[in-house]
């Protein structure tokens, strides 16, 4: 008997989350396609690769919330955060931690300008920005407050 050919419709997209065509799926497995219908720039549907992946480049995840994929941008921040944070917890794994940190920041670089083509060429539907996207921002100015009042307070403790 022959084994059943597989797709990547028969797997589970929660094992899978960042494949080829995973981005353009519905809830339901079923693909939103309206083919023919491309993007102009400057209107909602249109989403820039470009900037899917410089914002991939600069926060792991962005890039996915720009093109309203909060799945899959959630999934890309927390797999290079695990692999960041196991790099520190166990110093002897720490090459092949930051490693497979890279590669899913890459991996979510990639997935993030291939999103925004397929967006902008028809062959996916955009179902809007995600309300995430500005979380990154909220954590570098969290960050940034933060070295600010820790430098002013031991300025003044000196």
């Amino acid at each position: 008997m022959p084994l059943p050919e597989l797709t990547p419709m028969s797997f589970n997209s929660a094992l899978l989350p960042i494949t080829e065509n995973h981005s353009c799926l519905s809830h339901d497995g079923q693909e939103k396609t309206s083919p023919g219908t491309s993007a102009i720039p400057g209107s909602n549907n249109y989403r820039n690769p470009i900037t899917a992946a410089a914002l991939s480049m600069i926060f792991p995840g962005i890039g996915q919330f720009y093109n309203g994929r909060t799945r899959d941008g959630i999934l890309v921040w927390l797999c290079v955060g695990a692999g960041i944070l196991l790099a520190v917890v166990y110093p002897m794994l720490t090459g092949l931690c930051l490693l497979i940190a890279l590669g899913t920041w890459v991996s979510g670089i990639a997935d993030a300008f291939r999103t925004a083509q397929r967006i902008t060429t028809g062959n996916c539907t955009f179902t809007g920005t995600s309300p995430l996207l500005c979380i990154p921002a909220i954590l570098l100015l969290s960050a940034a407050m933060t070295i600010l009042l820790v430098t002013i307070f031991s300025a003044v403790s000196l």
